[in-house]
């Protein structure tokens, strides 16, 4: 299928405008615009149209989103469709006319593909270019991973494989671990079992229970009061380790401050105050200096200044006068020029009056001659109809005589044709065997038919074995079900995964069971460790000894020796315990450890076992099952290709029963149609020849063809005879009107000539011809009149008022000037207004000048006496009359503030470490202690402070156990919640499982079909691959080779020197170039297999250098004489490549 054009009726930006896309020798459309020109619309616009506007849509922000319309015309082998596509609930497939079209109108255009499939296998972007790169270099250990997730486009696989790993990881494995469901479970199974062996209580039990708790509460309670004793006094001497050094530093402080006893206190910014104070001051002065000059210096240059007042009152008027001098000055000269053209224009005139025969050589007496306007317009108009209807009048009388003879001629033709009607009969018969269409050619094809169906038949049957039997037993079995299959092979995939993991599981728990063992021999021979037993051993020989010696004391002085071997051992067992703690506890973890190693491997032995069994029974059903519903002897896993077989045999059996029906129905039309035709021709009198229904048909159309000619030739000619003879009415009819229009044109015409002044016998062309010259005459005459009324008589009236104004202004502010010209008045008056208006401004200047002097003056006199008054204060308050005196005072007062700010700080400090104690308490209890000593006392009291702790937490721990042991012997319904427990832990673990079943088989699955498309694909994509990626890349590359020895095979680029690199040793750009090349490649192999679609390149070689990017679009040139390819692009940069590539034909689109 492709695309001949794109109709963007409303959508996003776009209104009313069409894409065109025609076929070319490469069918490859380049669509290219400038960032926002609308190109990703486009792509939009193309999903959208092909499978409908979805119900939320980015491109409705011109257009509402019920009135989005898209439009389309589609190309599918010889068909063509054009239709619209509207945003509606349903029938959003529309005609260009708005008429409804059904949903399946583009199903034969679209295939099986929906919008998903088409945006991951026909679609790319530099997005998912780099995301795929990047998915290739996360898969670049998984051959088969990275054939399936470029031949489909999904860049994602690898993390849904993790993702399903990593959750049945949760779930269950072969390591304990605490965060697994199953093992949670478990432990809490077994911590229920316990607690319902534990359920039963005995007297002695209760007893020691009670004895045991009241024993730990005594020495509970007992160390806690020993820990707050030594809390409260590790307390007191971190207080008086905190407290010593601020009561040192506030006894220092107060020698100090007691030393400005008489210092007087003065503010905090007084420093800053008294400098900005004596920095204004002297500013100030120095500005008071500056301005009393400059305010002389204005006061000077005013008195010696003169200004001109009488002139800048009259200042308008001067300065229109000189306006109006400059505007008039070439009036003189223009009025001479004018008074020349007006007698020139005069000479023109009279020439032409003497062409007309007149003698008048008056300007008025040739006006009073001239005819007028109206007269002159009256006789062109009839000089312009005279031609018209004389030549109309010729015409009409030479159409009514063309006319007379065409209808004698349709007469005579119309009593030479026969008269007569087709035969019904022959007719009908002949439109029988017509609707028939090629006979010949369809029982050919039909024949054809049979033949291939039989083939067809024949091998379908030879597919299914080693079955062999009749079409019928096929037809009437009924093998199993297609979802019983696949639950068998299912089944048996689940048992061999399964399997494949006991076995796994089995030697690592041997492996496992190895390690354990030997740690635990080499615990033991290198760190000797003491447990628990061997020191109870050794402490109840030693009691059991004194327990003897006291019972028998005259053997004392010969066991003495024995006994105190005996305690000496028990000693150095408790010892060596001791020292060896952390191995003793290390040895006994290990050996709990290889129990539960051995318990765990022989529960996957049972499970291995279990699941053989259930293989071999599952197959032997299969056996029995097959022969009783009659199948061959084949596995279940190959059961579903016999049964693909078994259909597309029983398919083939119906097609060839079909094929040979047709085929006899099309003899049987085909002989009734020869003797319907026969017939008819006999009965008109025909000889019929005998032979095939095709002569008798052409024998038959020849016969009609005859008649039917012959009647539609006399119908003809009747209809003409018909029409002549109306228009020749109509033309005489006319021919009559324009003799009486003539006629009148004639009276009109001599009636003017009168009025004009011609004579009756002048013709048209003459009066033409003086209708002209009177023309010319008239405009000469009225183009004198102009210059003289509009241009020389104005000129005049603006000089004289010109020197009237003039001699005015002079008269009243220049009397010297009344004797001159008017110019040079105008020009003598605007020089002295200038320096009139130069003498103003300056004076105004010097007076804002001297005004802006005096204020400033004052205002720096102002300044002065303000920062003098701003420290008096500071001087009064200090005692002293000079700047430095006041700036000792200030010093000293500053020293003293900030001592007095740091005895308060050392106040407040000691106030927050003393815990609520008087200043005189802390210093009596710092003065009673030594700070070393009270140092030495800390770190012993930290000391016993961890004893402590570790003993409390101790018999806490054992208090909780104590509590614990006795409250589960209290007669509650202990035994009962434990056993609910048991069955909640039990039905935990059952779920864990299931839940580890299927996503374990989901896992395994996916990875069964990444394997199955690299088998089954490997070879041919990975050929078409090498190929393009070595187009990509220039030939840096030359093929793509499989590296089998590694598990799973690897994907490795080979260069021509022969050396191999990894996925992961690619740039990223070759990254790029390797995925682009697998995606072209799995499109190859798709196009070459199922149905074609356009196939959508946004923006592939952004990154790409000029070269690469025309490997690339030539890599695009082969792929668009398979397929139709759009290109969009905003790199105009790329369009010579195109044409280079391409030629010059290229179908480039600008938007």
């Amino acid at each position: 299928m492709r695309i001949q054009r794109i109709d963007l009726i409303r959508y996003g930006k776009f209104t009313g405008h069409s894409i065109e896309l025609p076929r070319r020798g490469h069918d490859i459309h380049v669509i290219v615009g400038p960032n926002e020109a609308g190109k990703s619309t486009v792509r939009s616009a193309i999903v959208d149209m092909l499978y409908g506007l979805p119900m939320r849509s980015a491109h409705a922000f011109l257009h509402p989103l019920p009135e989005l319309r898209l439009g389309g015309l589609l190309e599918q082998d010889n068909n063509i469709l054009e239709f619209h596509r509207v945003k509606a609930n349903k029938q959003t497939l529309r005609t260009p006319q708005d008429a409804p079209l059904t949903d399946g109108a583009l199903g034969g255009y679209l295939g099986n593909t929906d919008r998903e499939f088409f945006l991951q296998m026909f679609s790319l972007d530099h997005e998912r270019l780099v995301k795929g790169g990047a998915a290739i270099l996360s898969a670049s250990s998984d051959l088969g991973q990275i054939l399936f997730q470029s031949a489909a486009g999904i860049a994602s696989l690898g993390d849904i494989r993790e993702a399903l790993e990593t959750e049945a990881d949760k779930l269950w494995g072969p390591r304990k671990a605490g965060d697994r469901a199953y093992y949670q479970a478990l432990e809490a199974f077994e911590a229920a079992t316990k607690t319902l062996k534990d359920v039963t209580v005995r007297a002695k039990d209760w007893s020691d229970a009670q004895s045991k708790l009241a024993e730990l509460d005594s020495a509970l309670l007992d160390g806690r009061q020993r820990h707050a004793a030594l809390k409260q006094r590790r307390g007191q001497l971190n207080r008086v380790r905190a407290v010593k050094p601020f009561l040192l530093e506030l006894d220092q402080l107060r020698l100090r401050l007691d030393a400005h006893a008489q210092t007087p206190s003065l503010p905090e910014n007084s420093a800053t105050t008294l400098a900005d104070a004596e920095q204004k001051a002297a500013v100030a002065a120095s500005d008071v200096k500056h301005h009393t000059e400059a305010e002389e210096a204005a006061q000077t240059a005013l008195g010696a200044l003169h200004v001109e007042r009488n002139l800048l009152e009259h200042a308008p008027e001067i300065v229109e006068l000189n306006n109006q001098r400059l505007q008039y000055r070439a009036h003189r000269n223009d009025i001479a020029r004018r008074q020349a053209e007006v007698d020139a224009q005069w000479q023109v005139v009279a020439s032409l009056a003497r062409q007309m025969g007149w003698a008048e050589t008056d300007e008025q007496a040739l006006r009073a001659r001239m005819p007028t306007a109206m007269t002159r317009s009256s006789l062109a108009h009839l000089i312009a109809r005279h031609a018209v209807l004389h030549e109309k009048r010729q015409a009409s009388q030479k159409a009514c005589k063309a006319k007379a003879g065409e209808l004698e001629r349709a007469q005579a033709e119309l009593d030479r044709l026969p008269a007569g009607q087709p035969p019904v009969r022959l007719v009908a018969a002949l439109t029988a065997a017509q609707s028939l269409g090629d006979f010949e050619g369809v029982l050919r094809e039909r024949e054809a038919l049979v033949a291939q169906r039989k083939s067809e038949a024949e091998a379908a049957q030879l597919a299914l074995h080693p079955w062999q039997g009749q079409p019928e037993t096929l037809r009437s079995m009924a093998p199993p079900s297609r979802e019983t299959i696949q639950a068998l092979v299912l089944a048996q995939t689940q048992d061999e995964a399964e399997a494949k993991a006991a076995a796994k599981r089995i030697a690592e728990l041997e492996a496992e069971t190895g390690a354990l063992e030997l740690d635990i021999k080499q615990l033991r021979d290198t760190r000797h460790p003491v447990t628990r037993d061997e020191v109870l051993q050794g402490r109840q020989t030693r009691d059991s000894t004194w327990a003897s010696l006291k019972l028998q004391p005259g053997r004392l002085v010969d066991d003495a020796p024995q006994f105190e071997r005996e305690i000496a051992e028990a000693d150095a067992l408790a010892d060596s315990r001791h020292d060896t703690i952390q191995d003793a506890s290390t040895l006994q973890a290990k050996q709990a450890h290889l129990e539960r190693t051995a318990l765990a491997m022989r529960s996957a032995q049972s499970a291995l076992k279990a699941l053989h069994d259930g293989v071999q029974e599952r197959q032997t059903q299969w056996g029995v099952q097959a022969r009783r519903c009659g199948l061959p002897a084949l596995p279940f896993q190959s059961m579903g290709s016999w049964l693909d077989a078994r259909s597309r045999a029983l398919e083939s059996m119906d097609a060839l029963t079909a094929a040979t029906q047709s085929h006899g129905a099309q003899q049987q039309a085909i002989e009734h149609a020869r003797a319907e035709l026969s017939q008819a021709m006999q009965s008109l009198g025909m000889a019929a020849q005998e032979g095939s229904l095709h002569a008798l048909m052409v024998q038959s159309e020849s016969h009609l063809h005859a008649v039917t000619q012959a009647l539609g030739q006399r119908q003809t000619v009747m209809r003409q005879i018909g029409d002549a003879t109306r228009d020749l009415e109509s033309l005489r009819l006319e021919q009559d009107s324009d003799q009486v229009a003539l006629d009148a044109w004639t009276s009109q015409w001599t009636a003017a000539l009168a009025q004009a002044g011609f004579a009756p016998s002048d013709t048209t062309g003459a009066v033409e011809g003086a209708l002209e010259v009177l023309q010319k005459i008239d405009d000469g005459l009225d183009l004198m009149r102009k210059t003289r009324v509009e241009r020389i008589e104005t000129m005049r009236a603006d000089l004289a008022a010109f020197e009237g104004a003039a001699k005015t202004l002079a008269a009243r502010i220049a009397t010297d000037l009344a004797d001159r010209s008017p110019e040079e008045i105008a020009q003598e008056l605007e020089r002295r207004l200038r320096r009139a208006q130069d003498a103003e401004k300056e004076h105004r200047r010097l007076h804002a000048a001297l005004e802006d002097a005096k204020v400033r003056k004052a205002d720096a006199q102002a300044r002065v006496e303000q920062a003098n008054a701003a420290i008096q204060p500071m001087f009064k308050r200090a005692g002293v009359a000079t700047h430095e005196e006041l700036r000792a005072a200030i010093a000293a007062s500053d020293e003293c503030r900030q001592l007095t700010m740091r005895y308060a700080a050392a106040e407040e400090s000691i106030r927050n470490l003393g815990e609520g104690m008087r200043l005189e308490a802390l210093r009596a209890e710092s003065d009673s202690m030594d700070g070393a000593a009270a140092s030495a006392e800390l770190d012993d009291l930290d000391r016993q402070e961890e004893e402590l702790l570790s003993q409390e937490r101790e018999l806490s721990a054992a208090r909780q156990d104590a509590r614990t042991r006795l409250s589960a012997m209290a007669g509650s319904a202990g035994g009962a919640k434990a056993e609910a427990q048991r069955q909640e832990a039990l039905a935990g673990m059952v779920e864990a499982v299931e839940q580890y079943v299927r996503l374990h088989t989901a896992t395994r699955l996916l990875r069964w079909a990444i394997e199955q498309y690299r088998e089954l694909k490997q070879g041919p994509m990975l050929a078409t691959a090498s190929r393009i990626f070595a187009q990509l890349t220039l030939g840096s590359f030359e093929r793509l080779s499989v590296d089998f020895e590694s598990e799973p095979p690897k994907l490795l680029g080979r260069r021509q020197s022969g050396e191999s690199v990894g996925v992961d040793g690619l740039s990223d750009g070759t990254r790029d170039q390797l995925y682009l090349a697998l995606r072209l490649a799995a499109l190859d192999m798709h196009l070459a297999q199922s149905h074609a679609m356009p196939f959508i390149a946004d923006d592939l070689f952004i990154n790409y250098d000029d070269a690469r990017s025309k490997a690339g679009l030539e890599a695009l040139g082969e792929l668009s004489t398979k397929t139709q390819v759009i290109v969009l692009t905003h790199h105009d940069h790329l369009l010579p490549a195109f044409r280079e590539v391409f030629g010059r034909d290229v179908n480039v689109v600008e938007l």
